[in-house]
């Protein structure tokens, strides 16, 4: 048993204190409904006593991924995978590896491994783990990703032409401080100082929150943003900015997708001398492993590196 008290500001936003409590393995996020600390840990103490009290008897599906959903804030997309999932498997209250192989098959037939990896394997295993159950699953097996970069003037060639003044800002701020695009969209603005040049991203990959300097490029756009709502953009999930990505890479002729900016802020990184550690630090990789892949890709650095031998 324990738990621990997630300060204001410190989860999606949060205005009170929440308790994230763990009982018999289980974790909870519970609000707590207040902003004194005090009276937060007597909230968390009763609380815990509570789950405790109450643990008997096992969860189904549906109460786990409700959990989730109400904690996490996923985006529309991800929401609508986990409530597929709980459609066809809410009843269990036990899952493995043959459960989510079905539900791969069942809700995306004759899809690609990499599709059953995105909408089945990767919220399942988010909405379990969340709740405080751990499985070892097999994944299906997907080609390693390809790492996709554009160069400096392809990078500038593709903001001046994105005509909407706030996709201009979140393109601005995908290739100049690397976030991936769900950490760029859940931005508040309560995780954005401006007079310090730094922000506060959800790394929901890793369940982590990640504090990183901002480029003045960056803090220029996002000055003349509206201020007067809790996020950054307007910009609701990746499918908003569809339309405005068509028109770009029309326009362009530049093939871009918003992840390739991560790969691209890597690179230019890289390529200027960044270190390793440098570029943990400034994108958010938690893996050296994940990281290493930029180590290696400029083949010039390389070349001049040897060459002051």
């Amino acid at each position: 048993m324990g738990f621990k008290l997630l300060a204001p500001g410190t989860r999606n936003g949060n205005k009170v204190y929440y308790a994230r409590i763990r009982v018999n393995k289980r974790t909870r996020e519970v609000s707590t409904g207040t902003t004194n600390k005090k009276l937060a840990t007597e909230f968390a103490k009763r609380a815990e006593e509570t789950f405790f009290r109450h643990e008997s008897g096992e969860r189904t599906l549906v109460e786990m991924i409700d959990n989730y959903l109400h904690f996490r804030r996923p985006g529309a997309a991800y929401e609508r995978d986990c409530l597929r999932l709980k459609d066809l498997l809410g009843h269990r209250t036990e899952i493995g590896q043959q459960d989510f192989d079905e539900a791969a098959r069942i809700l995306y037939p004759g899809c690609s491994n990499a599709t059953w990896n995105r909408h089945v394997y990767t919220p399942l295993q988010a909405t379990l783990r969340h709740n405080g159950v751990n499985l070892l699953i097999k994944r299906p097996r997907i080609p390693r990703p390809t790492h996709k970069a554009l160069t400096a003037s392809q990078r500038d060639l593709l903001l001046a032409n994105a005509e909407d003044p706030e996709f201009h800002a979140l393109l601005t701020l995908l290739f100049y401080a690397g976030p991936r695009i769900g950490e760029a969209l859940k931005l508040t603005w309560d995780r954005v100082d401006l007079t310090n040049a730094m922000a506060c991203f959800e790394m929901s990959k890793v369940e982590d929150d990640h504090w990183r300097p901002l480029h003045p490029k960056v803090i220029e756009v996002l000055a003349n943003l509206p201020k007067g709502r809790v996020k950054v953009f307007r910009f609701k999930d990746r499918g908003s900015i569809r339309c405005h990505i068509r028109k770009m890479n029309k326009k362009t002729g530049v093939y871009f997708h918003p992840h390739m900016a991560r790969h691209t802020f890597a690179d230019l990184l890289m390529g200027g001398g960044a270190s390793l550690r440098d570029l943990m630090d400034a994108g958010g990789w938690k893996n050296q492993k994940s990281a290493m892949r930029y180590t290696a890709r400029n083949v010039e650095r390389v070349r001049k590196a040897i060459g002051s031998l």
